[in-house]
């Protein structure tokens, strides 16, 4: 609750820097790849590339922890 608070009234205090930006129009769903300006082929590879990397790690590390 004490965070809840804490939050309101510090949007409160901070609502004329931000009034700007809280009222700008909406910018539909942005994408990271729109966002950098690049197909997304180019976020996708990485982020596939990223979760095999883990996958792989997490089962060896898990495989470790096992014959321990």
């Amino acid at each position: 609750m004490l965070g809840i608070t804490a939050g309101s009234v510090l949007f409160a205090v901070m609502y004329p820097v931000f009034e700007g930006f809280y009222l700008s129009s909406d910018m539909g769903a942005p994408t990271l790849p729109m966002l950098l300006g690049v197909n997304h082929w180019v976020v996708v590879i990485p982020v596939i590339g990223v979760a095999l990397g883990l996958f792989v790690f997490l089962e060896r590390w898990e495989g470790r922890k096992k014959n321990a």
